[in-house]
This record gives C-alpha cells, structure tokens and sequence, in this order.
C-alpha cells in the first residue's frame, strides 16, 4: 500500500497551479471530445489540460466530455499496459481534506501505480461532475501511454463505481463528514473471555429500520455494505472517545465494552413485516442514563441514517443478538466465537428469556451448524433407497436432494450427483465441491474431468478447479496454470486451486516466468512467494532480474522477507 498512499499535498498543490491557470474559473475544463479507435490520439487544442497535467507528473486526470459523461484518463508507465488492467476491479480510497477538497485515489489489487484525483467543490464544473459520478455511478476510464513524444489511447473501460464510493460522494456533496476506520489491536479475544455476567449485561439498543433502508439503497448487498461502514465508524467514534468514559486512568485496561449486532422482524399495520438491523452497547461504561457518553457518541454516529428510529435498555442475549467486536483500553478486538460461547448463550437465553418450552434459540442452531459433519455419511445409497420407496425418479432430483446427497451420500451416489450438479449455484455450489473434495479425495478426479470436458458455465469451471485444488491433483495442474494466463478473474480461482496443490505444481509455474506478459509474470512470482516452501523460493533466488520493475519488485519482496525470517530463527 505504499504506492497509493501518494503525496497528498504535492498533488492538491499541483492541482492549485491548474486552477490558477484557467481563464474562466467558473468553468474549468472544456468539454472535449474523447479519444476514439479511429482517432486514438490526445489532440494539443482539445486535450491541452490533460496532457500538461501528465507532463506536470500528475499520473491521472479527470473531465466532462461532449456527450455529458464523466472520463477519467490515467497515464500508464513504461512497464504496464492495458490489458494489465482491463480484468481488473478498481479500488478506491476516499479523503475529505476539507469541507471543499476530496481526493480520491483509484488503485489496484496488485499495487500498480496509484491514479490521484482531487475535486473542490468551489468549482461548479467539479461538483456537477461529483454528482453525475455519485448519480450514474460509472466511469469512462482511458488509459493513456507516451510514445515518441504523443500522448494516446490505448483502451477505453466502462467501470461501475461500487455503491459504498458512491456513498461518499452523496456525502461529500452534502456537507456530512467521512466515515471513520477504526484501529483494530492485532490479536483477538477467544471465547473463554465471555462469562455469566458479561453477557446477561444490559446496554443501550439502537434500531435501524432494515427494510425501509433497503428500499431506499436498492438491494441487500448495498444495503449491507452500507450498514458495515457505518458499524465500522461507530467502532471508531467509541475508541476515539474512550477517554471520556474512562472512570480511572490505572484500571483503563480492564474497562471493557462490547459492541453487538441482531435482527429481528416486527409486524407492524395490517400485520406487515418489518426487518431491523440491531446495534447494542454493553459495557462498564455503559449505564441506564438518557445521557450517558457512550449512548450520546452513539447518537451522534448513528443519526445520519434516517432509518433510526428507536433506543432502548435492553439484554443484548434477550434480543438473540452476537457481539461483534470488543473495546477495552481503547483498542477494538475481534472475537473468536467458538461452540463455548454459543453452549453458554444457549444455556443462559434458555434461563432467563425462554418464551416457551417449544423455542428453539438461534443460539441451538448455530450450535447444531457446528456439530454437523460429513463424516458421519450413510453406508448405502440414498438414491435407490429413495427410488425404492418411490420418494423421487431420478430426473425430478432438486437442488435440495443434490446437497443432502453430497453431505449424506456414498460414492455410489457420485454419478447422480455429478450428473445434476449444475442444479447447484453460488454458496450452495461450493460447499458441495468443498464436502465431496473432503470426502472422497482423489475418487473425484474422473468426475472433475469428465465435467470440464462438457464446457460448463464460468461458476461450474471455476468450483471444479478448486475442487481439483483441494484434491491436490497434480493431473490437473495444467488446467489450472492455463486458467491462470487468462482473465484477472480467472486468474484468482486458478491460483487459489494452484496453492492447494502446493509444491507439484512449482515445475508447471516455472516456463511462466519467460511469459512474454509482465502480468502474467508477476502471478507465477505471486504464487511462488505465497506458497513460500524451499522449492519456491528456490526458483525465485534462481530467476535473472526481471526487466518489468512491478514483477522484480514483488520478486524481491518474498526474498527479502525470506531473509528476515531466516535471521529471526538464528
């Protein structure tokens, strides 16, 4: 992340001197045409702004073209090129320097030159074009080379901008504050911590209506998304402000107080269903008072979604809700949750607020989640023994019946299953690959290859290359780095089913490294430096110095990081 965190303060300098050079400060860029197939190159009269800022250093640069769409054009070094980054998601930082600068900074998974873009609001160019982005949320993204002394494309990419960007720009645009990222402590807090008194705590209940935010949003995912960053600035106000809910400075450390989340489902006019979204604060701090600090740093966090509606003095374990993370001398700390917690949540809701003897907490059921097994599979097959009690044909198998027989099956269940495995999509898909390459290890090969040779669908080819990847099979290891050439996408399967395998597919990974493609050279180094063994590193010591620096960069990396490692032990 070195590379993206850029020099701030040179860039909004840089950005300054543009300004200043504008003519009509109202209005900032021209509306030009953008580079085309058949016109490629960044014309001197129309492009001025945008190749003077590339000569000016500055790595990216934004406008609104002719059509009323927002471009973004990004200057590419020596060493990269397009289709390095077609594939490839965006990633973006966010920053309000002040209530009228922010900077945003795109960058990519692989730590490729970061591309700054700063945008004041005191520019009615600017904040027309922050709204159409926050509005449309998608870009035109041109990626420009220099080449004998001409500025020109060499690809257009229509990127959607994820919602939690665009949710910051609405922000921004309205004057609100950025949302905060607390400091996490580095190591985690086990079950055992939790005892009786903990978690019959009482503490302070704020409710989000889940629903009404998710009409609003759109959809579950954004809404989610949305939701997580605000329980995440939360977090970051309370650290923020422990120190004005310490008591005594000498017992900070042991001062604690516990964050947890919940939903539940309320019926409200005409018995319609409404889903809420729970946050609850538990702790020392924490007291029965309409202004106690931590209720009112709450407050304030929370009350820019006009989705709160409500408070309340309530036992977090009453509302079946999990404590997500835990303060204790200003530190946040995950939680490690194991069966312990849940037997003594279990336990406790049951005791104290049980409504009646037929309930089954969600506490029982994450219990029961736990215990299941695979292993614990049936000696006979389930499909004749169906078949024979008339319970189904064969063709009327659902997604359901595929599932129970990958967990509960035998192997002579196995051609059934593989032959209404595209039944499967998704999560489901991948815990039955995941329970079957448990299971029957190298008994699924044939299977696994007899299904790529009938051209399935993407999310098919992609489980089945995992699931070969967790069989180990070195058979199919020539698959795997032929998928890894591929799409970025493709690309992360292959190497996730490629590390499984380990240390066999090393000699498939090595000819890689001669790829005529920095990027495809950078992977085969990526992978060897994860798989971390003698053998891989072994290549990578041997490897001549790589003429694309990002690929001799990440190569050194492992080494040097080998090297300590090896001094720690001496």
């Amino acid at each position: 992340m070195a590379r993206i965190e850029v020099k701030r303060e040179i860039m909004i300098q840089e950005k300054k001197n543009r300004e200043k050079r504008q003519n009509n400060k109202m209005k900032l860029y021209t509306l030009s045409i953008p580079p085309t197939p058949q016109v490629p190159f960044l014309q001197a009269d129309r492009h001025s702004e945008i190749i003077r800022a590339f000569e000016d250093g500055c790595p990216a640069f934004f406008t609104m073209n002719s059509y009323g769409e927002v471009d973004f054009y990004f200057y590419l070094t020596d060493d990269e090129y397009f289709e390095d980054y077609v594939e490839s998601p965006e990633n973006y930082k966010v920053y309000f320097i002040d209530a009228d600068v922010l900077e945003v900074i795109v960058f990519y998974d692989d730590e490729r030159a970061a591309f700054p873009l700063v945008f004041n609001l005191r520019s009615p160019m600017e904040r027309h074009v922050l709204a159409w982005l926050a509005k449309k949320k998608r870009v035109n993204v041109y990626y420009i080379v220099n080449y004998e002394d001409e500025y020109f494309c060499t690809g257009l990419k229509v990127a959607d901008l994820p919602l939690a960007f665009a949710y910051d720009l609405e922000r921004f645009l309205n004057g609100e504050r950025a949302l905060l990222l607390p400091a996490f402590a580095e190591t985690v807090l086990e079950s055992g911590f939790f005892n009786q008194d903990l978690l019959l705590h009482h503490g302070w209940g704020f409710y989000i209506n889940y629903s009404a935010l998710s009409k609003r949003i759109g959809s579950n995912e954004d809404t989610d998304e949305i939701l997580s960053r605000h329980l995440l600035d939360l977090t970051a106000c309370l650290q923020s402000n422990w120190c004005l809910f310490r008591k005594d400075q000498e017992t900070e450390k042991n001062e604690l107080m516990l964050i947890w989340v919940g939903k539940k489902i309320r019926l409200f006019q005409e018995n319609q269903p409404d889903e809420y979204y729970c946050i609850y604060l538990t702790g020392d701090f924490v007291q029965n008072e309409s202004q106690n600090p931590v209720k009112t740093v709450a407050m304030e966090a929370l009350k820019e979604i006009p989705e709160l509606e409500h408070t309340s003095w309530i036992a977090p374990l009453a509302e079946e809700s999990i404590p997500l993370v835990a303060l204790q001398g200003s530190l946040p700390y995950r939680l490690n949750l194991t069966n312990d917690f849940y037997y003594l949540s279990d336990r406790l809701f049951k005791e104290y607020f049980l409504p009646h003897n037929e309930y089954v907490s969600y506490y029982s059921y994450a219990v029961n989640d736990r215990r299941l097994s695979p292993q614990g599979a049936k000696v006979y097959s389930l499909v004749k023994k169906r078949q024979e009690k008339g319970f189904f044909a064969d063709k009327d198998m659902t997604p359901a019946d595929v599932l129970h027989l990958a967990k509960w099956g035998n192997e002579e269940d196995l051609a059934a299953i593989f032959a209404h495995l595209n039944l499967l999509q998704g999560s489901k898909l991948d815990e039955a690959i995941y329970i079957l390459s448990q299971k029957y290890k190298q008994l699924l090969e044939p299977y696994f290859f007899s299904l790529l040779e009938t051209g399935p669908g993407e999310e098919m080819y992609d489980a089945v290359l995992l699931g070969l990847g967790l069989i180990e099979s070195v058979k199919g290891v020539p698959i795997m780095t032929g998928r890894l050439q591929g799409t970025a996408k493709e690309a992360a399967v292959a190497f996730d089913a490629l590390l499984l395998v380990g240390d066999p597919a090393i000699p498939h990974l090595i000819p890689l490294l001669q790829n005529a493609k920095a990027g495809i050279r950078l992977r085969a180094v990526k992978l060897l430096g994860t798989l971390g063994s003698e053998k891989a590193l072994a290549v990578l010591r041997k490897m001549a110095e790589d003429r694309s620096v990002r690929v001799e960069k990440a190569r050194r990396a492992f080494l040097k990081g080998l090297d300590q490692l090896e001094q720690e032990r001496l």
